[in-house]
């Protein structure tokens, strides 16, 4: 079995969704909806 990441990480979830191709077959994969998307933009969060 191929090891992953904990999604409880959201630095790796950020990294692997921020990939517009990736996001995009996810998508589609889950949703059956094809996007026409050329930027994903993900929560920012503020560490003042």
């Amino acid at each position: 079995m191929k090891k992953v990441a904990s999604l409880r990480y959201s630095v790796i979830f950020k990294k692997a969704f921020s990939q517009s191709d990736i996001f995009k077959a996810f998508v589609k994969d889950f949703l059956g909806i094809e996007l026409n998307i050329n930027k994903v933009e993900t929560e920012k969060s503020d560490h003042s």
